[in-house]
């Protein structure tokens, strides 16, 4: 399957994201690009993909997330469920959400859109400030920024969410991004394109379905440590396909030794 998927231009000045009250998109300035990119079935890979040898993994998961959450609606309790789920499937010494995002491909929806542009959730500078913030008992030997993306429609077939093949990245095509709020500034990776990438993405992901992937790990041995994503227009996806509403949990795990995740 073939789809246009959206990419930073290098160039000398630093891309920026104006961030908008939600339900506004945010102001792009920089220089960018669509390129056509082939997006493979994960599910029909001999392999199944894993965190650590390509930067995601599909998750089976009986959490109880309601399909008509908001981001207010998130209560510590599905916060600490989520959080005692990764550290039972990753063995991580410990789990802290941060963050979630509720998204909803319906432009009439209170909440954000979907993200149409290939990036990557933290650099290694935005990593470390989050990570200072969040007080942890015990850092470990290791630390990994993770997203947990979880349908709240099903199928997914509106605005699937495609990931790249960490094996198939090129370090020096992660480009820098400010994201200028009100009161702070942040920081991700916008992508260049490269004819090397391998894109992928799981077909009509279900509700008790989750994608779980890497924003940064702090291992240098030669493991996945970036997973740029995109959500993407279906060659199939139609004016009457369903809406895609989904919700991301961001966190940081930290484990006792260096081994895999």
């Amino acid at each position: 399957m073939f789809a246009k998927l959206t990419f930073a231009k290098k160039c000398s000045v630093k891309p920026k994201y104006i961030m908008q009250p939600r339900g506004v998109a945010a102001v792009r300035v920089g220089k960018f690009h669509t390129q056509v990119v082939e997006i493979r079935n994960a599910r029909a890979q001999k392999h199944a993909m894993t965190l650590d040898e390509n930067g995601f993994q599909l998750m089976r998961h009986r959490l109880e997330v309601p399909s008509d959450l908001t981001d207010e609606q998130v209560s510590e309790t599905l916060a600490l469920t989520v959080e005692n789920y990764l550290i039972n499937k990753l063995g991580a010494l410990q789990v802290r959400l941060f963050d979630h995002t509720v998204r909803s491909s319906s432009p009439d929806s209170a909440s954000r859109g979907t993200a149409n542009h290939v990036h990557n959730d933290f650099t290694e500078k935005s990593f470390h400030e989050r990570l200072s913030t969040l007080d942890l008992d015990n850092l470990g030997k290791r630390a990994v920024q993770l997203n947990l993306w979880i349908p709240l429609t099903e199928p997914v077939v509106t605005a699937p969410l495609t990931i790249l093949d960490g094996t198939s990245l090129l370090t020096d095509d992660l480009i820098a991004c400010d994201l200028e709020y009100p009161d702070r500034m942040g920081e991700i990776h916008e992508l260049a394109y490269n004819p090397l990438q391998l894109w992928y993405y799981y077909p009509a992901m279900l509700m008790n379905e989750a994608l779980l992937f890497k924003g940064y790990d702090t291992m240098t041995d030669g493991r996945v440590r970036y997973a740029p994503h995109s959500a993407f227009k279906h060659p199939e996806e139609g004016p009457h396909s369903p809406i895609r509403r989904s919700i991301e949990f961001r966190a940081i795990a930290t484990f006792m030794d260096k081994g895999s995740s």
